[in-house]
This record gives structure tokens, sequence and C-alpha cells, in this order.
């Protein structure tokens, strides 16, 4: 299905990309990060226009991976780009994007159970607040789907507008927490631990226990970036301290696979 564009009006000021213009000629808001990156690789210092999908329009988890594309171009008008470099990379732009479109990055939150002496009312603040960041940065957020920071993460990211996803150990769907959105019920107990750091592409742990600490090791056997918040200390994970370090980091990951897309499509 192909995907509708629009053109709307950029500016790139202090690192900020910021679209759209109000009635007083002055731009409406910051546009989602995962377009930032590729603004750092085409559009005009002073300037220039942006495509994106009408879905990029609206507020909401939906909004980052919209990102069509960016290039300098005459207004409302396909690429009038100035020279081959310019065009091949407008071209990898519409090559490497709707992949991302289509396959979105997975945001894994582990951590204690609601039962754990560890569940404590600052865990289940951090846990909700990595969830909601997770879905505004564009990521399926991926938990166990029980109780607790997987609960609360999950919490947060359906209540910012994002997908969630959860792998129980059991069978029953039943048994998944409300906030999960797809239930995956594994049937292979506490070994679901390997898929869940198989599918995702960061995981953040949140405190929690031996459980934790297993799906910490698989994650970074799998060479998947790790955030560990007031969790295990871990050769290869990263320790975090505040949710602006947590954000930072996903979007830079985010930011890093766009990138890395674009230099794929364009050296096929």
């Amino acid at each position: 299905m192909s995907v509708e564009r629009i053109v709307v009006p950029v500016r790139i000021e202090d690192g900020r990309v910021c679209i759209g213009t109000r009635d007083d000629g002055r731009f409406e808001r910051e546009v989602a990060p995962p377009a930032k990156a590729l603004s750092r690789v085409v559009a005009a210092p002073d300037g220039g226009q942006l495509v994106v999908s009408l879905f990029a329009v609206g507020e909401g988890a939906a909004e980052p991976l919209a990102a069509w594309g960016w290039a300098r171009f005459s207004p409302f008008a396909e690429p009038a780009l100035a020279d081959d470099d310019e065009r091949a990379v407008w071209d990898a732009a519409r090559r490497a994007l709707p992949l991302l479109l289509a396959q979105k990055p997975v945001c894994a939150v582990v951590g204690c159970r609601a039962t754990s002496d560890r569940f404590t009312p600052q865990v289940q603040k951090q846990a909700y607040e990595i969830g909601a960041t997770a879905a505004r940065a564009g990521y399926v957020l991926l938990t166990g789907g029980l109780s607790g920071v997987m609960q609360r993460a999950a919490r947060g990211a359906a209540e910012a507008g994002g997908e969630t996803m959860g792998i129980l150990p059991g069978t029953v769907k039943a048994e998944a927490n409300p906030y999960v959105r797809v239930v995956v019920p594994s049937g292979i107990g506490i070994a679901r631990n390997y898929l869940m750091a198989l599918t995702a592409d960061v995981m953040v742990a949140v405190n929690g226990g031996r459980g934790t600490l297993e799906e910490i090791c698989y994650a970074l056997d799998f060479e998947r970036r790790v955030l560990t918040w007031d969790s295990w200390p871990m050769d290869g994970a990263e320790k975090i301290t505040s949710l602006e370090q947590c954000e930072a980091a996903l979007v830079e990951h985010l930011e890093a696979a766009l990138l890395a897309q674009l230099g794929d499509s364009n050296n096929a």
C-alpha cells in the first residue's frame, strides 16, 4: 500500500528540527527524534522541506517512524536536487524508511514482579516513565506481560499511545496484564527470557532479581544494547541514573539504526 505524502516547512536551529508553521509564521513544534537523524544527513542548515506520511501529522507513537525522508527541494514538488549526491541520499531514504515503518524497533523493559520487596514506589515510577519514553520514541514496548515492572512499563507505553507486547511464560493469554495489546503465550516457562532478549533491540533493566539478571545476560550474549537503572552491574551494560539518560540512549540507538538502514540501502 502506498503512503500518501505531504510537504511541510522545516527549519534546523541549535540542533533542533522544527516543522509546520502557525499563522504568525513561527514554527509549530519540534519533529520526532528519528527524523532528526535524517536531517543531519541531508537537510540544509538554513532550512528545506520535510516529506512525511500523513500519519506524522497527528500526535502519538505513530509519529516518530512516520518520517519518510529529508531533502533540499522546491516547495510542494518532487525533489529538485542540486546534484547526484543529494539525489542518491533521497533515493536511499525512500528505499530504506519503508522497512523501518514495517518493522518497528523493540524496547524490552525487565525487572521485579509486584510481589517483590524491590517493587518500591520509586521503581514503579521508573518503569512507567521508561515505558512512556520508549513509546514516544517510536519503540514497541516488550515485557514479560505479567505484574510489577512489566505492568507499569506497559501501562506507561499504552497511555503514551504506544504499542505493547508481552511474552508470557505460560499458555493462558488471560494471565497478561491489561496493558498488553499483543500477547504471546510461549508455554516455555522461564525460558521465555531467551525470547525476550532475542526479540529486543534494546533492553532496559529496572532493579530486579535473578530472572532479570538472566535476561540481561541473554541480551548481552545476543549483542543487544542493555541499559541498567538500579539493577545488576554487568560488563557491557550501560548504567543509567535518570530518565533523561534513558531517553538519550533510546533515541541515539534509534538514530543509529536509521542511519545504518540508509547506508545499507544506499549501497544496495
